[in-house]
């Protein structure tokens, strides 16, 4: 029996239907791909959306691009001597860093002009100078200064009612570390951070008294205006007033600054005898009358040798006075 081109069951129609089997098989598996391909590009956003989010929840961790390679190298040196239990060659130096000689020995001489190390000359070993010990001496005076100072502060205002407070050298200001201020209703507050010229505080004078002439010559040189007619405006005057506060030890200011405020200040050393700050009170002019004045500046000068003790300061004892 004859069966018609593309009737059910002849070989076109075979034919047709396999090729358009073969044409549908691979339309599905293109789109197959396109979806699977399309799914995870989505997945792969999502995961570096999420990747970026965890990233911003991390500690953030110092880039090296802040840092200075030729100091890291400079201090990696200072180092190796700290760990090292004797001096050390040019040669053992490098070996240690793993860097070249070269490197190293311009490292030294760069130390070694800034004094923090030094070379025998007969043995040509390098040591760690005293310019590195005179460093950690300053630094061990002044951790925890606060803390340290911050009892007596308390007692102090205890003991007088009025504003205790903590001062620093920064240039030729004093700069008000700690304060704790007074019981009185009526009472002198300054912020911690407070800045004022040295010449014009109790404090500042108190530390002034005991520092190298050079700062002195900064102080004259930076200018000393008049705020009050009691205002110290000549070097010859500050001269005189360092030379009282060296004899009693204590700084008293009457109205320098303001007229109605007066202050007193003893100053603060450590260990090895240098004037590290001032420890200090003020409050109104009418309550600082001259015997008053007197039991303040015990109460000071007794609160700043406590400090300096703690700090490792103990002062020569005093020739008696002959009579």
């Amino acid at each position: 029996m004859l069966v018609p081109p593309g009737a059910p069951g002849s070989r076109m129609s075979d034919r047709l239907m396999a090729f358009r089997e073969r044409v549908n098989n691979r339309i599905s598996h293109r789109e197959k791909r396109h979806n699977t391909w399309g799914l995870t590009r989505a997945r792969s956003i999502s995961l570096d959306s999420e990747n970026r989010s965890l990233e911003s929840k991390r500690t953030p961790v110092p880039h090296r691009q802040y840092t200075l390679q030729t100091l890291e190298k400079g201090l990696d040196a200072l180092e190796a001597f700290e760990k090292s239990p004797s001096d050390l060659t040019l040669t053992e130096l490098s070996t240690l860093m793993r860097e070249s000689p070269t490197v190293v020995f311009r490292i030294l001489k760069t130390l070694e002009q800034r004094g923090y190390i030094q070379q025998d000359p007969a043995s040509k070993r390098y040591c760690l100078a005293l310019r590195v010990w005179e460093m950690g001496c300053k630094a061990a005076s002044r951790v925890g200064l606060t803390d340290l100072v911050r009892p007596a502060l308390r007692w102090l205002t205890g003991v007088t009612g009025e504003t205790s407070y903590l001062g620093v050298v920064r240039g030729t200001d004093l700069i008000y570390v700690d304060v704790v201020e007074g019981s009185e209703p009526l009472r002198v507050y300054a912020e911690p951070g407070f800045r004022v010229p040295l010449y014009l505080t109790a404090s500042g004078k108190a530390i002034l008294a005991y520092r190298a002439p050079d700062l002195f010559r900064q102080v004259v040189a930076a200018g000393m205006k008049r705020l009050t007619p009691l205002s110290i405006t000549s070097a010859r005057r500050l001269r005189e007033r360092l030379t009282e506060i060296r004899r009693t030890r204590v700084s008293i200011n009457r109205g320098e600054r303001r007229e109605d405020i007066a202050a007193v200040a003893a100053p603060i050393f450590n260990r090895m005898g240098e004037c590290v700050a001032a420890i200090g009170v003020s409050g109104p002019s009418s309550r600082f009358e001259a015997e008053r004045f007197e039991r303040v500046a015990e109460s000071v000068r007794k609160a700043a040798d406590d400090i300096s003790a703690k700090l490792g300061h103990h002062p020569a004892p005093r020739t008696p006075r002959r009579r």
